[in-house]
């Protein structure tokens, strides 16, 4: 969620994500869930019930180890069910998340940064206004969209990451 805070993010509780209506109910205000990325993050976390944790052995092959979330927790962000928190049912501690967070950015080859996350929301509506138009567009009308909503820097990476997204995801 774009300018949350991690305790923001720890403490969102299920019932607080409106998905049909695109918004997100914080405790001090609302937030429009404006970029098509992270409504799909959203609906998949809502959804989600278990985990894969896929781990290297010293031999070289994989550990899957399967988890099931305690459907009970009201928190989106939820956790393996242990003694230490409350069998799921608490929220994650700030290092706890931090670390997740961490491992997920680590495994998609990338490093975690307000930029990235900015460049998300850019790329999602970028590949949003070329398929309005029905074409990909130029460099030059690229930088002038981005100007447009607001990103004033790292069009070439964003215009780059865009091509990646469709080439990979068929978007």
């Amino acid at each position: 969620v774009c300018g949350a805070k991690f305790k923001e993010l720890i403490n969102l509780k299920s019932k607080d994500i409106d998905i049909e209506n695109r918004k997100i109910y914080l405790e001090d205000r609302t937030v429009d869930i404006t970029d098509n990325y992270i409504l799909n993050i959203l609906n998949e976390a809502l959804r989600q019930v278990s985990y894969r944790v896929i781990s290297h052995r010293d031999e070289g092959d994989l550990k899957v180890v399967n988890y099931d979330f305690n459907m009970k927790c009201e928190y989106l962000i939820k956790q393996r069910p242990v003694a230490k928190n409350d069998n799921g049912l608490n929220p994650f501690k700030f290092s706890g998340i931090t670390g997740k967070i961490y491992r997920i950015f680590e495994e998609l080859g990338m490093d975690i940064s307000s930029i990235n996350l900015l460049q998300s929301n850019a790329v999602d509506r970028l590949i949003e206004h070329e398929d309005s138009r029905g074409r990909q567009v130029s460099m030059a009308e690229a930088k002038e969209y981005l100007k447009a909503i607001g990103v004033l820097q790292y069009h070439y990476d964003v215009v780059h990451l865009s091509k990646y997204v469709r080439e990979k995801y068929g978007r």
